[in-house]
């Protein structure tokens, strides 16, 4: 009878065991799926990767007599991942656009760019569009790469005054408060320079 009840008491921790082993993997299997994202060339990447990209690219977009162009490495990297670029005048107009898209805008309002910074689509979901900032002579530019992938943002709330939200609350505000002070830069800069000269497209 001892035996059988060894029998039993191993039988039932066994299922235990196995039922919370094969919980973990279906959570870890989720949150890899939420956490990555398959890139223009199929390989499986961080969902941030086309973010990371886009704040990067800034050091590919040079001038030339005033006129914004891309270093020869940089369109190799759009070519290579299938990604559109336009570069904007701080009146919002296309100055620059490499492998546009067929859908994308010659002209992008304040409004517009906000809904891009916000949710990265304006008129489509089968491509998402990130916004960065490029500076020249004291000028602010914006460039918007689209890439063929459907990336949707999700924001949290949170309420930072408990203690266990506040620190990451504080890494939260880190990560983003570069990226959101640019792009308020760049929105105040377009109301007070409107009437600036516009270059044409290189």
């Amino acid at each position: 009878m001892k035996q059988s009840g060894y029998r039993t008491t191993f039988h039932i921790y066994s299922i235990f065991f196995l039922s919370l082993l094969g919980t973990l993997l279906v959570v870890c299997c989720l949150f890899a799926m939420l956490i990555t994202a398959p890139n223009p060339n199929g390989k499986n990447v961080r969902s941030d990767w086309a973010k990371n990209f886009t704040l990067d690219f800034s050091d590919y977009i040079i001038f030339v007599d005033g006129s914004p162009t891309v270093k020869q490495t940089g369109i190799e990297r759009l070519q290579d991942n299938h990604i559109g670029l336009q570069i904007l005048d701080t009146a919002g107009n296309e100055v620059y656009a490499c492998q546009k898209p067929g859908n994308a805008q010659d002209t992008y309002s304040n409004a517009d760019l906000l809904q891009l910074n916000q949710t990265g689509h304006l008129d489509t979901e089968d491509m998402t569009s990130f916004v960065g900032i490029v500076t020249e002579c004291g000028k602010e530019y914006a460039y918007i790469l689209h890439f063929p992938m459907n990336i949707q943002k999700v924001t949290m709330y949170l309420n930072c005054r408990t203690a266990g939200n506040s620190l990451l609350c504080r890494s939260v505000n880190r990560y983003e408060i570069h990226a959101g002070y640019e792009y308020l830069y760049l929105y105040d800069q377009t109301e007070a320079g409107g009437s600036d000269q516009e270059f044409s497209e290189a």
